[in-house]
């Protein structure tokens, strides 16, 4: 696959990636740049929830849905070295839940990441060096060809796919990709030593002339300072993104604060109100059970005198019955219109008390204005919670069009780390680049 540079290169990648695809690239800040892309475009398409992420080892955010791949042993959470992983879910704590990619679904592994190893061992790992993916199989494989890409990497990479394997490489036509692809496979590792090292610089150094490399070099450094340009407005756009977004949240933040309070004060004042109101009416319920209750034992007193009463005392007693009944049927009559019940036992006043005057306390006019406060200011908090959500939607559309690309932010870091990363360094400047 011939693409015309590099930036076009990584982006074909990342849009053709299938799921399970093997990708293999030279370096780890390669591998980098591919993972971010890849990963927006699974958050574009709701294969990835980029709501609530963590940050892992390589600075990349990971959600819900990402694959990663952790990178050292530990027995206790259950995981190797260069093993792969579906999140499945992120923690409020910042830890993950993830599951075995290798497990079908009947039989899945899942394991949680403390957020402490996520961010010092774990990684997203849709792209990787051809470290990481040795002993991988899979259904299609990208190889990434650079300078930077040994024979070994080429070899691994081009095997891992088992029905397709395509090799990516920025070259102007067939002929200038083959003889990037046969320099690939001469090409070794560094460990052939310094002095050859040494002698392939002072050859290429002493080849240099203005109408020569240095005219090359030269057209490179223009290509990079566009590209500079480039990185930095894109950069500062998203830095400017990132702001916006910072100042609606600090602003929402503050008023829901402010709504919130309003809402815990007049909660707080209704509970007072209430308690004010249901403080004395259980008071008197319970003297009124009480009062019930108290005046069944004379009663039963009484009923058991007349029966044993003989003679002329029976005719007393009868009237003291007499008595204990009416004074029974009046206390009894007094509680069920004022409180529409009467308590059954002694054990039960207080209950009994409590429930009869709660529904007076919520009946009464002070108790009822309050809740109705309470409700609004509910209603206002949910009001306020539905502007919110449409301020922060009408910025996500004024920054983004009709597309959710992702964190503003992390598009601010990644554009400024392309400008860095293009930008000579000044020991880089010396001898022939002078010219």
């Amino acid at each position: 696959m011939l693409h015309e540079d590099t930036e076009t290169l990584r982006a074909a990648v990342a849009a053709d990636r299938i799921d399970e695809a093997a990708i293999t690239a030279a370096t780890n800040d390669e591998a980098r740049e591919l993972n971010a892309l890849i990963r927006e475009n699974r958050v574009r398409a709701g294969l990835v929830d980029d709501a609530r992420t963590v940050e892992g080892s390589d600075g990349l955010s990971i959600g819900r849905g990402d694959l990663i791949q952790t990178r050292r042993n530990d027995s206790e959470a259950g995981v190797t070295n260069r093993h792969t992983w579906i999140v499945q879910q992120v923690g409020r704590d910042g830890d993950l839940w993830v599951r075995d990619t290798a497990s079908d679904r009947k039989q899945q592994r899942t394991v949680r990441l403390p957020v402490e190893y996520v961010a010092e061992h774990a990684h997203l790992a849709y792209a990787a060096t051809a470290y990481g993916v040795q002993g991988l199989t899979a259904p299609e494989s990208h190889t990434i060809l650079s300078d930077a890409l040994s024979a070994a990497g080429v070899y691994v990479g081009l095997t891992r796919g088992r029905e397709t394997n395509r090799l990516h490489v920025v070259a102007a036509d067939l002929g200038d990709a083959r003889e990037q692809f046969t320099a690939s496979l001469e090409r070794d590792r560094a460990e052939r030593g310094l002095v050859e090292a040494t002698q392939r610089a002072q050859v290429a150094v002493s080849g240099l002339t203005d109408d020569g490399p240095v005219q090359e070099v030269n057209a490179e450094r223009a290509r990079l300072s566009k590209q500079i340009e480039k990185a930095e407005r894109l950069a500062a756009r998203w830095e400017q993104a990132a702001a916006a977004f910072t100042d609606l949240a600090k602003r929402h933040k503050a008023e829901e604060d402010e709504q919130t309070t309003i809402l815990a004060t007049v909660e707080n004042e209704a509970q007072r109100v209430r308690a004010e109101v249901f403080g004395p009416l259980v008071v008197q319920a319970v003297d009124d059970g009480t009062a019930v209750v108290t005046a069944q034992s004379p009663l039963w007193q009484a009923s058991r005198a007349k029966d044993a009463a003989r003679g002329f005392r029976k005719r007393s007693a009868a009237r003291a019955l007499y008595a204990a009944t009416r004074e029974r049927e009046t206390v009894e009559m007094t509680a069920r219109r004022r409180w529409g019940s009467i308590p059954a036992a002694a054990t039960s006043v207080e209950p009994w008390a409590e429930s009869v005057t709660s529904r007076e306390a919520d009946a009464h006019p002070r108790v009822i204005e309050q809740r109705q406060l309470v409700d609004a200011a509910r209603k206002a908090q949910r009001e306020l919670t539905a502007q919110h959500m449409e301020e922060r939607r009408r910025l996500i559309h004024d920054v983004f069009g009709d597309l959710r690309l992702g964190n503003p932010r992390e598009y601010a870091a990644t554009w400024r780390q392309h400008a860095e990363r293009r930008t000579p360094h000044p020991r880089h400047h010396r001898g022939p680049a002078r010219h």
